[in-house]
């Protein structure tokens, strides 16, 4: 009976250990992606109703790439990205 319960044991832990090291690689590709202005890979990009920002959404993270826009002569221009901000899930956007 105890050899069942730490066979169980051991198998969660090594569980979790495994998932903490994924998640780990998953933030740590994306943050050093967004860093360098590059679309993250393992977050999903959430479509907005402006085209001020970029919101992808990780497991447990939120990565948001701000649009610098500029208004000339009556019309709006898009010149690339202004700055990234990566935070948890929950993290208010900035404008």
């Amino acid at each position: 009976m105890i050899k069942v319960f730490m066979k169980k044991k051991k198998a969660i832990i090594i569980t979790i250990t495994i998932a903490i090291i994924l998640w780990s690689a998953f933030f740590v590709t994306d943050y050093s992606r967004a860093k360098n202005n590059l679309a993250p890979i393992f977050a999903v990009y959430v479509p907005y109703r402006t085209n001020e920002y970029k919101i992808f959404v990780g497991l447990g993270y939120k990565i948001v790439f701000y649009n610098h826009i500029e208004m000339r002569d009556g019309f709006i221009y898009q010149d690339g990205i202004d700055r990234v901000e990566i935070g948890h899930l929950f993290m208010k956007i900035k404008r």
